[in-house]
């Protein structure tokens, strides 16, 4: 019969990730090398290189920070202890967003409908807000209506103020007739840009009308170097440059009307831009690699050539 006595085993403690107290930072370099049995160097060196080589080494470390305890702490990490038993927190952040969000989508369709021509019904609802507020203050307030109020109230304001008309589509619209017959009286968009080239029309000598209308966004007309321009714009908020002139600001209404020696066709612009820009040129803006400026984009020498001689 064996006696000999059997000394009783240590249970061994499993592994634990923790931060470690010798540290540089927060100790997650540390902590790693510990675990692995590794020199925390080799970690250190490759949370630094994921932060150079994309951003990644920093999320990781945050992450760690957050969500490993340091070693020797008997409480739990931060992200945890948060998702534990800060649920209050978390509420009150999903409500906070959830109204940022509401009314940044309130904000969008109250500058739509304004520019469509339903201002009428975006003041209705901000009267509605204005009176709830009212309402809701002999009841402990509802303070948080003021956010959807201002972001109805403000984008209608701008629009209306603007003058800004989106009747006429959104997006990209470029037009290039090439014959008199093809040019329209009036080219109109929304939102967005519109480009209509005239360099292949030959107009003949003479006045020729064009409309030119957009709500938000840049008008580009780009001209035959033989026409004389005049131009009358308005701009509810924005910049308008034609050939050799511009103008910028808020509520512009400009004009440049030189007179056209007999015999040079002469093209009358009419533009209306709510927000944006309206540029005339006789070659497209990026030609050169650049934006429009006075002179470099045509300087209108049509209107100021002599007669001939007889």
């Amino acid at each position: 019969m064996d006696t000999t006595e059997q000394t009783p085993q240590t249970p061994v403690e499993p592994r634990r990730l923790t931060r470690s107290r010798e540290r540089i930072l927060g100790g997650v370099g540390g902590g790693l090398g510990r675990y692995f049995g590794i020199d925390p160097i080799i970690f250190r060196i490759g949370l630094v290189a994921l932060f150079v080589f994309g951003g990644a080494g920093f999320f990781i470390y945050i992450a760690a920070l957050l969500f490993v305890p340091m070693e020797g702490s008997s409480k739990p990490a931060v992200g945890v202890r948060l998702f534990r038993g800060d649920r209050a927190v978390l509420k009150r952040f999903g409500l906070i967003s959830a109204v940022v969000v509401g009314s940044a989508l309130a904000a969008v369709g109250s500058a739509w409908a304004t520019g469509m021509g339903a201002g009428t019904i975006v003041a209705a609802v901000v009267i509605l807000l204005g009176l709830a507020l009212v309402a809701l203050a002999f009841r402990g307030g509802a303070r948080w209506l003021i956010l959807p109020a201002l972001a109805i109230a403000f984008p209608a304001g701008v629009v209306s103020a603007a003058d800004v008309d989106l009747h006429g589509g959104t997006g990209e619209r470029q037009y290039a007739p090439r014959t008199v017959s093809e040019v329209r009286d009036s080219y109109r968009l929304g939102m967005g840009h519109l480009e209509v080239d005239l360099r292949d029309v030959r107009f003949p000598a003479g006045s020729h009308p064009l409309e030119l209308r957009l709500g938000v966004g840049q008008i580009e007309l780009i001209v035959p170097k033989d026409v004389c321009v005049t131009t009358k714009a308005r701009i509810g908020a924005g910049y308008v440059g034609a050939l050799d002139r511009e103008s910028a600001g808020a509520d512009v209404d400009w004009s440049n009307e030189p007179a056209s020696p007999a015999g040079v066709p002469r093209l009358v612009v009419d533009g209306d831009v709510g927000l944006g820009a309206m540029m005339i040129t006789d070659r497209p803006l990026n030609a050169d690699g650049g934006g429009f400026k006075p002179g470099r984009n045509g300087t209108n020498d049509a209107c100021r050539r002599a007669e001939p001689a007889r």
